[in-house]
């Protein structure tokens, strides 16, 4: 199943610490993709925030100026 498979790459990303760009470029998927997934999927989007580090910002890419 294809999500699934670039799901387990990109939280896989993340727990290694990669920024979220970097992580969805190892999952071959886009940025915008994810965060697509990530607005429709609650699964997904627990596992990202389990993925993530503790105590920093949404791992870069999401910065707003």
């Amino acid at each position: 199943d294809m999500p699934r498979r670039w799901e387990a790459a990109f939280l896989e990303a993340l727990r290694r610490g990669a920024r979220l760009d970097q992580a969805a470029r190892r999952a071959g998927v886009s940025v915008g993709t994810v965060y697509e997934h990530r607005r429709a999927n609650e699964r997904f989007r627990a596992a990202w925030s389990e993925a993530q580090p503790k105590g920093g910002r949404a791992n870069g890419g999401d910065r707003r100026r």
